[in-house]
């Protein structure tokens, strides 16, 4: 996980709740999440006091897509696949714009 400390969760409440108990500096969600979906998890982690850094990785692609992301408060989205390379640029990306 190149060093990074990760957790993972299948279903939006969970990661909400997950994510209440650790605070992540980055969030990678899918869109299509069962339950609670990408676009309202976003919402929902814009709301903590100790917002990560949230990125959309989905099937997800079309410009209303990107824009109902943008309005949901993703910092950067990518459609699947997704490469190690762009993940770790976008990473690196997030973390500059934190210092």
């Amino acid at each position: 996980m190149l060093g990074h400390d990760v957790r993972v969760s299948h279903e939006g409440n969970n990661a909400l709740a997950l994510v209440r108990e650790w605070t992540p500096e980055i969030a990678f969600l899918d869109i299509g999440l069962p339950g609670m979906d990408g676009f309202e998890l976003c919402r929902e982690l814009g709301k903590l006091p100790a917002r990560p850094r949230i990125v959309a990785v989905t099937g997800y692609g079309q410009p209303n897509d990107r824009e109902r992301g943008r309005q949901a408060g993703f910092d950067a989205h990518f459609v699947k696949p997704v490469s190690l390379h762009d993940v770790q640029a976008a990473v690196d990306a997030l973390d500059t714009t934190n210092n």
